[in-house]
């Protein structure tokens, strides 16, 4: 056969060059049909009689497509490796010293794929192959010729990991079966899982003598998310296992993995066998959720199945069951063949060494591809990013519910869908119980009781309280909403006559291209736009207003700015930025703009993040995204416009039906409404109808109508010798007549190489296969080479005709400027007092100053020589960065000064350097909270010992000044400060201890609660009367430090 077919295509191509010269390149295809160390291949997934038809298939399609290969021809060589390293490798080996070959196409065996990327990468061949997902071959340093596009087992990784940051998830077991085909995929998820510091508190690998009752009680000691990586028939056994030990009843959750369906291979996953347990399985299914390799369901997909299964059966004999779905392999295997071709034309067309098998795999590496499936991204390894779905239990079947995409590593709800979790849940349940799987969280109950039933019955009245000011808080802001800063004044508001064009007048109309009405307010020019007029004022409803409350308050460079509404007569409208370069339409059809593709690339990416800021916003989607809903400003960067007020808006839909008779049946009012068929040109077709009103996927269609118009400038929806109305062009978008959806014409050699798949697949006829703004994002990096988002770098040399731009960069530096003289204040005032700084900056010189009177706080920890000794330096650096940074935050609600911290010692001041005639009970009040929060603080590294902290203050005269001037430092100077830090010297743990002058000074507030210690001997003072802070009077502070 496989002579048969290089004889074929080597006429073919000497046909196709009239007799002239042909360029041969032969691919060594290596598979596996047959197995060495088994009869028959029943169990194999990747057998190359499910896969290698799409291997073929896409030769075929290489050779026969004019713009791959120009005069050359791909043929092949097919080798059964019988998944034997040995036999597999001989193979190799043989006919790579036999015949002169450009690359593989395979292995698909890891075990025979080592070896032979070892040989590949010797002789610097490329190895392009569908599977060989072994976790070392992740290492391209050493397999430096190897491309897979399969991806790793750590994929599966990345997707369950996703799986359960979307559900809060951190912790889960694993059950796998012993075959090498399910340990794979379950060490690739546990490994990665373990990367990112996840608990996988079992992984247990069955072995035919294993009690399933056994297994499923010692896992579910420790886990309640459980992963089963096996056959479907040993997860409708251990299901009913786990149904039987209640586990089934919503606290649990179980996984399983299936690659596709095919009985034979990977079991029946059904839980419908028809016999006794068939009841006591549909119950248990409902704790179940599989996990499989994305595929599309659309007409591509159908169709590339049937030809797969026509190939099987006149190639390799292989006749697929009815019930059986054709391998996603075959696809695998399809985009293989592809890629590996389009890397080898561009090779050529650069005029590079074809047989170059490190630059043909560096050539792919960071690409995305249109594939037969949909998306082939490869990561900067040379691995696919691989697309996964997640199937949930319901009414008996299994049904789609969520999708991961791999290029943005991104969980994402199947719009539509809600999973019922078992036990009738609406929320996921928690991983760990509430008192542990130990009762190591235990709390609740025993001696603890009482205290947290006192504790409950403390906080009820507490919250009863807070949802009351809540709801009265809620209700007093919308009242006051219509007098919030977005509300303009009618007087305010000078309309300027103009001749040009907008995109719409008014909010309520549903004209575009109506006269553009232009109005000044305080000294700016905005586009204003007309609201619906009740007397003197516009009438708008609460729930409108605040609508409009949270667009005045979105922000970001990729949108126009609502700036407000007038609600009076006889301005009612509201003001939104007008750019002076009018639409992108206008933009795109001046001929006289010459826009190269640098420019167009960051005309796009504006749009793409204005888009995704709307789609991460309380908006969630644009709804009628157009080219002349984006508009551009005299920096020409692209700002999203007309979003948001849908209930102010009175759209106009042609409405279509099913055709009955020949005809096509529309809505009498669309069918004299050219206007408005041109509006809904940008229109999904699912909107279009009427399955729904507004949807980010519908977004992402628009956009791809956009990003058409921007390639081709020929524009909105061209259709190469089409004189189509853009009423007969919405009816088949919304009909499909012919059974293809009907697309724009795209030309191939006007638009960057990877965009036309870019724009295939954001207009997809199915929603949920059109890409999310993030991919798109990425996508669009990766074709246009972008390296950075800043376009403005990108845009100055083409903005000297339209704009002076000199103003612009000497505004962004003059910025940069005062942001780091701004940065450098910043740090200047951490280090001294502000009014010190403020000196310092303005060149002045700071002279000492004398203070009569003033409150030196000094603390410090108890033992804490002792604690130093026992930790390491880092946990003693720890455990005074958590501290400090405590006490830090307090400070900052009081009129005092941070002095210094010297180790243990903290010491602040109240009363200068700005004087302050209450300097004693700021001090104190900033004491007692340290010393509440000091009593609730943890140490790190030793959680159940108590910080001891001790407080002196003394209230007396003081100098400071600033010392120094490298690292100049405010320093406090006089006997004050001596005796402060005595006071502290001869405290206790968790005490203030103050002296007699910050004693006198607080009883004239009459406001503390303070207890005489009697005379002390204090060392270099003498016999002193010392007191006890308690705390303050009048309710504030009631409880006792004593």
């Amino acid at each position: 056969m496989a002579s048969w077919k290089v004889a074929m295509t080597a006429a073919a191509c000497l046909w196709w060059l009239g007799g002239g010269r042909c360029e041969e390149y032969r691919v060594l295809v290596m598979m596996t049909t047959t197995r060495h160390d088994v009869d028959g291949d029943a169990e194999l997934y990747f057998s190359a009689k499910r896969m290698a038809a799409g291997a073929l298939m896409a030769i075929d399609s290489v050779n026969s497509d004019p713009n791959l290969l120009s005069g050359h021809v791909l043929t092949y060589t097919y080798v059964d490796t019988e998944c034997d390293p040995v036999h597999g490798t001989g193979q190799a080996l043989e006919n790579i010293f036999n015949g002169s070959y450009s690359g593989f196409i395979g292995p698909t065996c890891s075990q025979v794929c080592r070896p032979v990327a070892n040989l590949a990468a010797y002789w610097n061949l490329p190895v392009f192959t569908p599977l060989c997902n072994a976790i070392d071959m992740h290492d391209k340093h050493h397999f430096s010729t190897l491309v897979r596009f399969f991806g790793p087992a750590k994929t599966w990784g990345s997707f369950y990991v996703a799986i359960c940051k979307r559900f809060g998830w951190n912790r889960f077991a694993v059950i796998s079966h012993w075959d090498i085909g399910w340990t794979i995929p379950a060490n690739g998820i546990v490994d990665h899982a373990e990367e990112l510091n996840m608990t996988v508190s079992s992984y247990h690998v069955l072995s035919q003598d294993d009690s399933l009752e056994k297994v499923l009680t010692q896992t579910t000691k420790h886990a309640r998310i459980i992963l089963l990586s096996a056959p479907g028939d040993l997860i409708r056994r251990l299901m009913l296992t786990a149904h039987d030990l209640g586990l089934t009843g919503g606290d649990h959750v179980f996984f399983c993995l299936r690659y596709f369906r095919h009985d034979e291979i990977f079991g029946n996953f059904s839980w419908k066998k028809g016999d006794s347990r068939d009841d006591a399985a549909r119950e248990a299914y409902k704790s179940l959720f599989m996990l499989s390799v994305y595929r599309p369901n659309n007409d591509d997909s159908r169709t590339f199945s049937r030809d797969v299964r026509r190939r099987s059966r006149q190639t390799f004999s292989y006749e697929f069951h009815p019930d059986e779905e054709v391998s996603v392999m075959a696809a695998i295997a399809y985009d293989t063949v592809n890629i590996y071709a389009h890397a080898l034309n561009e090779t050529l067309a650069f005029g590079e060494d074809p047989y170059d098998g490190r630059r043909l795999a560096e050539r792919v590496r960071n690409r995305t591809f249109g594939g037969v499936q949909g998306w082939v991204t490869l990561d900067g390894n040379g691995d696919r990013e691989t697309n996964y779905m997640m199937y949930s239990f319901q009414d008996g079947y299994m049904k789609a519910v969520g999708y991961y995409f791999g290029l943005s590593g991104k969980y994402e709800d199947v719009p539509g869908t809600r999973i019922r979790w078992a036990g009738g849940g609406h929320t996921p349940p928690p991983d760990t119980p509430n008192c542990g799987f130990d009762e190591e969280l235990y709390l609740r109950n025993g001696r603890y009781g009482p205290i947290y039933t006192l504790g409950l019955a403390l906080v009820f009245p507490i919250i009863l309280l807070l949802v009351g000011y809540t709801i009265y808080h809620r209700h007093t802001m919308e009242r006051k909403l219509a007098f919030k800063t977005c509300q303009l004044r009618s007087q305010d508001i000078i309309p300027i006559r103009t001749r040009s064009t907008c995109a719409k007048n008014s909010l309520s109309s549903g004209q575009e291209n109506s006269p553009c009405k232009l109005a000044e307010y305080k000294n700016t020019v905005y586009i204003m736009k007309g609201l619906k007029v009740d007397g003197s004022r516009a009438t708008m409803k609460r729930g409108i207003l605040k609508e409009l409350q949270q667009l005045c308050e979105l922000n970001h460079p990729n949108l126009a700015r609502i700036v407000g509404a007038c609600l009076e007569a006889p301005n009612c409208c509201v003001l939104i930025d007008h750019c002076s370069k009018g639409s992108l339409q206008d933009i795109l059809k001046n001929e006289s703009i010459k826009l190269d593709w640098t420019f167009r690339w960051s005309l796009i990416m504006d749009i793409v993040k204005g888009m995704e800021y709307l789609h991460n916003s309380f908006l969630k989607c644009h709804g009628s995204l157009k080219s002349t809903n984006c508009v551009v400003d005299s920096r020409f960067v692209v700002k999203i416009t007309d979003f948001g007020l849908w209930r102010l808006r009175k759209k106009k839909r042609i409405s279509v039906e099913e055709p009955k008779s020949d005809a096509l049946l529309l809505n009498n009012n669309a069918v004299t409404a050219l206007k408005h068929a041109q509006d809904q040109l940008w229109t999904a077709p699912e909107i279009l109808r009427g399955k729904t009103e507004r949807s980010q996927k519908a977004d992402v269609y628009s956009f791809a109508l956009i990003l058409h118009e921007i390639a081709f400038r020929r524009g909105v929806f061209y259709q190469e010798g089409s004189q189509l109305s853009p009423k007969d062009i919405v009816t088949r978008v919304a009909l499909s007549l012919s059974g293809v959806p009907f697309r724009p014409t795209v030309l191939e050699e006007d638009c960057p190489v990877g965009l036309s798949g870019l724009m295939t697949q954001c207009w997809a006829e199915t929603p949920e296969e059109r890409p999310d703004c993030k991919v798109i994002g990425a996508v669009v990096r990766r074709i246009s080479g972008m390296k950075s988002e800043n376009i403005l770098d990108n845009l100055l040399a083409r903005m000297e005709q339209y704009a002076d731009n000199l103003e612009s960069l000497v505004q962004e530096k003059t910025a940069q400027v005062l942001d780091e003289k701004k940065r450098a204040e910043d740090l200047l005032e951490r280090l001294l007092p502000r009014t010190v700084a403020n000196q310092l900056k303005h060149g002045g010189t700071v002279h000492p100053e004398s203070y009569d009177s003033v409150t030196v706080f000094f603390s410090d920890i108890v033992g804490f020589t002792a604690m130093s000794a026992a930790s390491s330096p880092m946990e003693v650096v720890d455990m005074l960065n958590d501290l400090y940074t405590c006490f830090d935050d307090i400070i900052g609600n009081y009129d005092v000064y941070k002095v210094e911290t010297i180790g243990d010692a903290y010491v602040v001041v109240s009363g200068l350097p700005e004087r302050n005639s209450n300097h004693a009970a700021e001090i104190a009040r900033m004491a007692l909270e340290m010393l509440r929060a000091v009593q609730t603080f943890r140490i790190r590294h030793r959680k159940s010992e108590q910080l001891k902290l001790r407080i002196g203050i003394h209230t007396g005269p003081c100098a400071a000044g600033v010392v120094g001037r490298k690292m100049p430092r405010y320093c406090l100077f006089g006997d004050t400060v001596n005796t402060a830090s005595r006071m502290e010297t001869y405290g206790m743990a968790l005490r203030i201890h103050v002296s007699e002058s910050t004693y006198q000074a607080l009883c004239q507030t009459e406001r503390f609660l303070l207890e005489s210690r009697g005379e002390m001997d204090i060392k270099g003072k003498g016999s002193l009367t010392t007191y006890w802070l308690l705390g303050e009077k009048d309710g504030i502070m009631k409880e006792s430090f004593v």
